[in-house]
């Protein structure tokens, strides 16, 4: 959609060519192509309990571990069957923070007996949500999840929950 405003409102018509969308997507190209370049360190937190089991990785800038990326998953009851989440966040490096800013959240959700969805959620540079995209794949007539649950978003600090668990 030529001529959208980078302050024009987000629709679902507008959503996928709004600029403020694209510059984020920007950011999650240039964090996926340092990763693959391993220009970033890595770190892996696995956590496990009765009900549930989780490994986490985080992806540091190699000069000052500003974290850029955390991809979560984790699996536990939902609704009496097992589902799995995986959750990646992004960052983009910020100026005057340890943790740069949270700008985009991918995740999946898949239970054993076959519902799924993805959610996209994008967020400005001061951290508010401006936009979530959640597109159920398959629900069997069940229940999906409205949102990611905040549990498993590692937003606020991911580089004091990795110094943590050091």
């Amino acid at each position: 959609m030529p001529g959208i405003a980078f302050g024009q409102v987000i629709t679902n018509k507008n959503w996928v060519n709004h600029p403020q969308i694209v510059e984020i997507r920007k950011v999650c190209t240039e964090i996926e192509n340092l990763i693959s370049e391993d220009s970033l360190k890595k770190q892996t937190i696995r956590d496990t309990t009765e009900t549930s089991r989780s490994e986490t990785n985080g992806y540091m800038a190699l000069t000052d571990s500003t974290i850029r990326k955390v991809q979560m998953w984790y699996s536990e009851d939902f609704c009496m069957v097992g589902a799995h989440w995986e959750v990646s966040t992004y960052y983009e490096r910020g100026t005057n923070r340890k943790d740069g800013s949270l700008r985009f959240i991918y995740a999946t959700f898949e239970t054993d007996d076959g519902r799924k969805a993805e959610y996209r959620e994008y967020f400005d540079r001061k951290g508010a949500r401006i936009w979530l995209n959640r597109k159920i794949l398959k629900n069997n007539n069940k229940e999906i999840p409205d949102d990611v649950p905040q549990t498993y978003i590692i937003a606020e600090n991911p580089s004091l929950y990795f110094k943590r668990k050091e």
